[in-house]
């Protein structure tokens, strides 16, 4: 695993069905897209 939180690691295993190692995969692919969240007013930039 690349990351140090083994209980978040865990329970996001437990309730997601995925791991962290997984989900690196979408921040390290070349071909994602990153688009900005403009469904709701959150008073901050999301993406």
């Amino acid at each position: 695993m690349i990351f140090g939180d083994d209980a978040k690691n865990s329970a996001c295993l437990r309730s997601c069905s995925f791991d962290f190692t997984y989900t690196a995969r979408a921040f390290l692919n070349p071909r994602r897209v990153v688009a900005q969240e403009s469904r709701h007013d959150y008073s901050e930039d999301r993406f």
